[in-house]
């Protein structure tokens, strides 16, 4: 009897201990299969690819930036300003001629700047001019004035503005008539004509008027053949007047008609003055 009970204790021990080891085999099954690959995915990332086939990859293709996240491109971050222009004369002063513009005398001998003021002197620069350009209508002006590169000629450029074109037109009539009473103009300065004194002739321009001329005069101290030798060209376009004037020493003027030094800077200054 008691052999019997010895041998059923020990049978429940022995379904005890399989139930026990069958829960551990289960837990630890589970946990291989959540932690393990499969043999499927082991043999797919471990056997390489048949001969001249390239592998491929699953891996998603990076993220594009969005136009708010985007780097800057070479255009916005890295192209330089533009270089500045260099400064150039503007307004009045600009529509004086440069020495190098300005006709010389002749093939050698040319001009060289020597003063450019913001306002005229008191003394016209030509000789038969009785008023500065301010005193004669303009409500401002500006002055250049020349040295031959070689010997004793000068010239003197001035430009006033006026209110308005009948005001230009006003002051150019006044010098034409300056041109007319010059025999008077030179006899203040103790200068007398040498020969008839010529009215400035008309020459023909876009936007406005202009005329030239050329007068003699002595006596010259020291020199009883020469003569002061005083060109003259003026020009009016739109509401500015230019006053172009010349003047040496000498016993000729022999240029061909309308080539004089002064004729010549005619259509020069009528295009600074915005004539064409």
């Amino acid at each position: 009897m008691a052999g019997r009970d010895r041998r059923r204790q020990a049978r429940h021990r022995t379904v005890r201990l399989a139930v026990v080891v069958a829960a551990s085999v289960a837990l630890a099954g589970c946990g291989s299969e959540a932690a393990a690959p499969s043999a499927d995915n082991s043999a797919e990332s471990t056997t390489p690819p048949p001969v001249g086939q390239t592998p491929t990859t699953t891996s998603d293709p990076p993220t594009e930036p969005t136009e708010d996240d985007s780097e800057p491109t070479e255009d916005d971050s890295q192209t330089p300003d533009p270089t500045p222009a260099p400064p150039t004369a503007s307004g009045l002063p600009g529509t004086l001629l440069s020495a190098a513009t300005l006709p010389g005398l002749n093939d050698e001998v040319g001009w060289r700047e020597t003063a450019t003021t913001p306002r005229e002197s008191q003394r016209p620069g030509w000789v038969c001019q009785q008023f500065a350009l301010v005193s004669n209508g303009a409500v401002t002006a500006v002055e250049r004035r020349y040295a031959a590169t070689a010997g004793t000629a000068t010239a003197t450029q001035v430009v006033g503005r006026t209110a308005d074109r009948r005001s230009a037109e006003r002051v150019f009539a006044v010098l034409v008539a300056n041109a007319k009473n010059c025999a008077d103009q030179l006899r203040t300065l103790d200068r007398f004509p040498r020969g008839a004194v010529e009215p400035l002739a008309p020459v023909p321009v876009s936007g406005g008027h202009a005329a030239a001329g050329v007068v003699f005069s002595g006596p010259v101290r020291g020199e009883p053949d020469a003569a002061y030798i005083d060109a003259v060209a003026v020009v009016q376009i739109q509401d500015l007047v230019a006053v172009v004037s010349m003047s040496s020493i000498g016993q000729d003027y022999d240029y061909p008609p309308g080539q004089a030094p002064a004729e010549r800077a005619i259509p020069l200054v009528a295009a600074a003055l915005g004539g064409s």
